[in-house]
């Protein structure tokens, strides 16, 4: 008895048991099917709007072009359009390029905007012909979200332009999964989630790598006058600088410049032809910014956004060992008299990570005033260079750089910005390297001899190799010329030396008002006082905007 009441005992707990796992059960398949319901709900929410899980996506990482990549179902359907005006919102594109850099892919834009143009919301996705695709394996559904960085500082403006709205940009994206040799076949848009997905289609350019070069320079853009349209007036006729710079850093080893030329005059021109007939330089148009009814960048951008031109100059140099970014009013030289190229080329030997190397300003004097309106050109020995002095190395001056291209990611204007990862900057020892700077603000006035260092030999070597090309140029500039000629031409370009001088303070003071060098300020008063040469007759190349 005791046996079977025991029996009857457990039936009930028994049942009780399996209606619960049963209740268990049915609960899970139940929060089974309502998760598997939201998931395709997004599904589908993905696949009818891929852009919108991409939102604030973009890459941050510090290494400035590390870039995250997303996939998508299909490819989306591009509406090519081109924005007909510029507006405040408008990003201009100047130069898009493929790069293989460190032994991988990237693209990378130069573009100008607003400092408080907001690109979030900037994607790219890749287009090439399906069978393309197919055949090398490649996944076009990506999107991509470009790291856009400002090139001169993490502020912007940028503390030497705090009056300019407009500043210059740089996209980079890593294009891990292209091979190369479809490189000619690719097409890449850029799209803007914020004006309802406008895309266009990136006009990609080589890089036009020239091979083999030990030794490069790169200048900013030349305009209205040789170089500043706030210097001395008389800077019109100094195509003499563009020689004398030419063949003193031609003499520390140099031997391709890379001229960008926004406005110059014929003289100057000239001069640079025969450089480029020689194969000595590259000439490059750098051409106005789009204006649209409201916004006029070239009036509201620090000296023609040449932090652009830099770092277009350091694609192009990327066959070069090294490339220095100076000015026309530069040089850098060794204290020992050694050649640069010997002394860089020993110093990278001996520092494989050392990607850049600063130079150290210093302010320069020449010895005697340089030619002024009245000169004739064979008078001209450049005496001036024969007993330079120099002033005291300026930690905290405007540093220049010489740099190795294929290891630096980002240049601006006094630094470099961006090194590839294991490369490092390093400053020059300034006993050994100077970097003098002959502005005409300090280089020809009285100065007091304290502080100030004079060494006689310092150009002594190149005035020979100086003073031979200088003659064989101004035989070729003036051989259809008599003396008279030449003397009428000086006393011309006198002439409009003085009206230029009363102009150009007038631009200074408003520059100061302004804070903001647009060369633009410039163009109304001294745009008529000569016959110039422009870059946009020269150039058909159009900026795209977005």
């Amino acid at each position: 008895m005791r046996g079977y009441s025991t029996i009857r005992f457990s039936i009930p707990r028994i049942r009780l048991f399996l209606k619960f796992i049963i209740g268990v059960i049915i609960v899970s398949l139940s929060i089974t099917a309502l998760l598997l319901s939201i998931t395709l709900f997004l599904l589908r929410e993905r696949f009818s709007q891929p852009w919108l899980n991409l939102r604030g996506s973009t890459a941050t990482g510090d290494d400035g072009f590390l870039c995250k990549q997303h996939a998508v179902p299909n490819l989306l359907r591009h509406e090519e359009s081109a924005a007909r005006n510029l507006t405040s919102k408008s990003l201009i594109i100047i130069r898009s390029v493929l790069l293989l850099q460190q032994g991988e892919l990237y693209l990378k834009i130069l573009l100008l905007k607003k400092c408080e143009t907001d690109v979030s919301d900037i994607r790219l996705q890749l287009g090439s012909s399906k069978s393309i695709a197919t055949l090398h394996q490649i996944d076009l559904k990506q999107i991509l979200c470009p790291a856009i960085k400002h090139i001169e500082s993490d502020n912007c403006p940028w503390d030497w332009a705090p009056g300019c709205a407009w500043s210059s940009f740089i996209a980079t994206t890593k294009l891990e999964f292209v091979p190369n040799h479809i490189l000619a076949s690719l097409q890449i848009f850029l799209h803007d989630l914020s004006f309802n997905n406008h895309a266009i289609g990136l006009h990609l350019e080589p890089s036009h790598h020239i091979e083999n070069l030990p030794f490069a320079v790169c200048t900013q853009p030349l305009y209205w006058l040789v170089h500043r349209c706030f210097g001395r007036a008389s800077r019109y006729i100094d195509w003499l600088q563009v020689i004398e710079f030419i063949e003193i850093w031609s003499f520390q080893g140099v031997n391709h410049f890379f001229f960008y030329f926004y406005t110059i005059s014929q003289l100057v021109m000239d001069v640079l032809q025969y450089y480029e007939a020689k194969g000595t330089v590259t000439l490059l148009p750098w051409r106005s910014f789009p204006v649209g009814e409201n916004e006029n960048p070239n009036r509201d951008v620090y000296r023609l956004a040449h932090s652009l031109a830099n770092n277009d100059c350091l694609w192009r140099s990327q066959g070069a060992h090294f490339v220095a970014f100076v000015d026309l009013d530069e040089y850098i030289l060794t204290t020992s008299g050694v050649p640069l190229i010997a002394f860089i080329e020993k110093k990278a030997e001996l520092c494989p990570r050392c990607g850049s190397f600063a130079a150290i300003h210093r302010k320069m004097y020449y010895s005697s005033p340089r030619p002024r309106n009245d000169f004739r050109w064979h008078d001209v020995r450049f005496d001036w260079l024969t007993n330079v002095g120099y002033g005291l190395p300026e930690i905290e001056g405007p540093h220049k750089q010489i740099v190795r291209p294929e290891t630096v990611s980002i240049i601006s204007t006094h630094s470099t910005r961006k090194s590839y990862p294991g490369y490092i900057d390093v400053n020059l020892n300034s006993s050994e390297i100077v970097l003098l700077h002959a502005s005409y603000k300090w280089s020809e006035t009285n100065h007091s001899m304290n502080d100030v260092i004079t060494l006689p030999q310092l150009f002594v070597d190149v005035l020979a190799s100086l003073n031979s090309t200088y003659y064989e140029i101004v035989q070729l500039l003036f051989k259809n010329k008599t003396m008279r000629i030449d003397r009428i031409l000086q006393m011309k370009i006198a002439n409009v030396d003085i009206t230029l001088q009363f102009v150009l303070t007038n631009i200074l003071f408003r520059w100061h008002i302004n804070k903001c060098k647009s060369v633009d300020l410039c163009k109304a008063e001294i745009v008529g006082q000569t016959g110039w040469i422009y870059a946009e007759n020269i150039s058909t190349n159009e900026y795209q905007l977005m």
